[in-house]
């Protein structure tokens, strides 16, 4: 006799709740190496935009991420957590070199005399690369009269 419930009578007429032998192993196993594989990267899509005194580069994260920026000369580092897949545009705004993704994070290369400073707005990490200072010319020298020379 069978029930509408999919078991069989027990010995006092209920439903027994067992499964069949041997399907919880495989079940296990699996899940075990489900853990052992890992993570898929997320994909960090970046994009960018020129402005009037500066250039910037937005990565757009699902979360807000921890990160370190590091400068040095024309070389900038931007650590973020490991296992991220970036998406980097091809153009690039005018101060700003390269664009790579390293296992660390990515370094950007910017035009000799930018300099970069970065903000979290939300789930973004904005990178705004700022145009080299003028340099700074001479003071200009007042023309002095020639004296007249009497002949």
């Amino acid at each position: 006799m069978r029930r509408a419930g999919g078991g069989v009578p027990g010995p006092a007429g209920h439903a027994s709740h067992r499964r069949p032998a041997g399907t919880g192993l495989p079940a296990a196993v699996i899940g075990f190496l489900l853990l052992a594989l890992p993570a898929a990267a997320d994909r960090i899509p970046a994009r960018v935009g020129d402005h009037a005194d500066h250039g910037r580069i937005v990565f757009d994260w699902p979360a807000p991420p921890a990160y370190t920026m590091d400068q040095q000369g024309d070389r900038v580092l931007l650590r973020f957590p490991p296992g991220q897949e970036f998406v980097l545009p091809r153009r690039l705004p005018r101060n700003l070199l390269a664009a790579e993704a390293t296992a660390e994070g990515v370094v950007l290369t910017l035009r000799p005399g930018a300099r970069a400073r970065t903000l979290r707005l939300g789930n973004r990490v904005v990178v705004n690369v700022f145009d080299p200072r003028p340099e700074a010319s001479p003071p200009a020298v007042a023309a002095r009269p020639v004296a007249a020379v009497a002949s």
